[in-house]
């Protein structure tokens, strides 16, 4: 008995030099750049140490929603290093690296490489399951499995895994990961069009989410459930929603606020308040173009040169725009040739709201079909 307490203690006293180390090295490595880490790792044994190690994933883990492209830049590196990081029992390097696999997941996630989201996280699973402890650690590396097939269009799949997560995580008392859960299960309700269903599920998650002071989750929850309330017909208890939502709106991440911001322009323009949804439409596209994110982006600025048709102004110049600021950034050549249609029809007078409706999907598609050629609308003259 004394042997075992002797080693627990040895154990926690590793584990509070490691914390101390990584607090004094993790900024030091934050600090360069990545494209100089493996070298610099390798030369300084401090800044490849498991507390270092460790610091830095939290880092990738807070730049997710802000900087997804640097996270998984950094992610790369770390899943490295993780699987040969000296510990003081075998058990840290395994939680160490599949906890590296699943930061590398989301990351992957966030930039829209989903096949190799898929691979990270199952790698994630599979590390971690070699340890019967690491049961909910897996399940996290799972969900994340889950929020890419979600990605895919893969529902099904999205609902028995989070599904199967709620239950690891009721049972390790661990209430933000089954928020979590739930609020993954909603989502995949809702893309099936089960609203009423969805919706029951963001009142309970918010709730929950309320009473932890979780303002990220309350606000994800609150705008959730006002997308539902809107595909339900109720626009008073979505405006209503989204006004609470946005309160919330500091605690989200740059990746999720675009999204607030465009649902919150949809209401304004219900409200005809167009010029104050389409200001709120061009803040949303300029933030998903700092994150890289073009067709999202895209998509924003279809619906403001839809607004601009709607209230009946010339969208020529609105259209010609997109042209050229996504062909010089570089977005995919069936998407710039929907936008080019886009534009000869503004210029023949030709256009319409079907038409840009069917643009607007069609650049949408883009990252998940980006092999998909693009053809005119089977009800154009010259179309297909």
């Amino acid at each position: 008995m004394t042997a075992v307490v002797d080693l627990i203690n040895l154990v926690r006293n590793w584990l509070d030099l490691e914390e101390e180390a990584g607090e004094e090295f993790g900024p030091v490595l934050i600090g360069l750049p990545t494209g100089t880490w493996r070298s610099e790792m390798d030369r300084d044994s401090d800044l490849r140490r498991y507390g270092t190690l460790r610091y830095v994933l939290r880092v990738i883990r807070e730049d997710l929603f802000q900087h997804p492209a640097r996270a998984r830049e950094r992610a790369a590196v770390i899943v490295d290093y993780a699987a040969r990081v000296e510990v003081f029992v075998e058990q840290h390097r395994v939680g160490l690296a599949g906890l590296a696999w699943k930061e590398y997941a989301n990351a992957l996630r966030c930039t829209g490489e989903f096949d190799k989201a898929i691979d990270a996280a199952r790698r994630s699973c599979d590390i971690l399951s070699a340890f019967g402890s690491f049961a909910c650690d897996a399940a996290k590396a799972k969900l994340t499995e889950a929020l890419v097939h979600r990605e895919r269009g893969n529902l099904e799949a999205v609902l028995f895994i989070a599904r199967m997560c709620a239950k690891v995580f009721r049972d390790y008392s661990d209430s933000e990961a089954y928020v979590q859960a739930r609020m993954t299960e909603a989502l995949a309700l809702s893309d099936a069009k089960r609203h009423k269903e969805a919706m029951r599920i963001f009142a309970e998650t918010a709730v929950d989410a309320e009473e932890r002071d979780d303002r990220h989750a309350l606000a994800i929850c609150l705008h959730n459930a006002a997308d539902c309330a809107r595909a339900l017909g109720d626009r008073t208890a979505a405006r209503e929603l989204d006004a609470r939502a946005l309160s919330h709106s500091e605690y989200l991440g740059a990746i999720e606020r675009p999204h607030i911001r465009w649902t919150y322009a949809m209401t304004l323009a219900e409200d005809n308040r167009v010029n104050a949804a389409i200001s709120e439409l061009y803040l949303a596209r300029g933030e998903c173009l700092a994150l890289g994110m073009n067709a999202l982006a895209a998509c924003y600025g279809l619906d403001i040169v839809r607004l601009k048709f709607d209230r009946g102004d010339d969208v020529t110049a609105s259209c010609s725009e997109l042209v050229d600021e996504f062909a010089r950034r570089g977005m995919m050549q069936s998407a710039i040739e929907a936008l080019a249609y886009l534009r000869e029809e503004a210029i023949r007078h030709t256009i319409t709201p079907q038409k840009i409706q069917y643009i607007r999907e069609f650049v949408s598609e883009t990252a998940k079909a980006p092999l998909r050629l693009f053809a005119p609308p089977v009800d154009d003259e010259g179309g297909a």
